[in-house]
């Protein structure tokens, strides 16, 4: 009886579409700080700007940090980059407000309130 309450189909497609609404984020999950390879920056350059390109390189900000064409390249060529960096792509909520990487001795995570590593 119960069951029937609290867990129908309508229920199930909505938390389907909960988990679908992420954004995916390119993040270093070791010490050092974070990189990419010369065959990723080359690869980058192909596709983005040169203005996108630095701010893809050197700045911490969600909106690049979850560029289409970083996120693609990243899956492609693996998560380690010559320097050693070890890249791992976390998913986000759509919803989460203002979310920042942040970062302690080159380790990274996503917070805004919530943390995700």
């Amino acid at each position: 009886m119960y069951s029937d309450i609290f867990y129908n189909e309508e229920y199930s497609d909505l938390e389907k579409n909960l988990k679908d609404k992420t954004i995916e984020v390119v993040i270093n999950i070791c010490w050092g700080g974070y990189s990419l390879s010369e065959e990723m920056i080359d690869r980058l350059k192909e596709v983005v700007d040169d203005v996108t390109l630095d701010n893809i390189l050197y700045n911490k900000s969600i909106k690049y940090r979850s560029n289409t064409e970083l996120v693609r390249i990243v899956k492609e060529a693996g998560n380690t980059t010559d320097e050693g960096t070890k890249l791992k792509i976390i998913s986000i909520p759509e919803d989460a407000i203002d979310p920042y990487v942040e970062v302690y001795d080159g380790m990274e995570w996503v917070a805004e309130g919530r943390v995700w590593r």
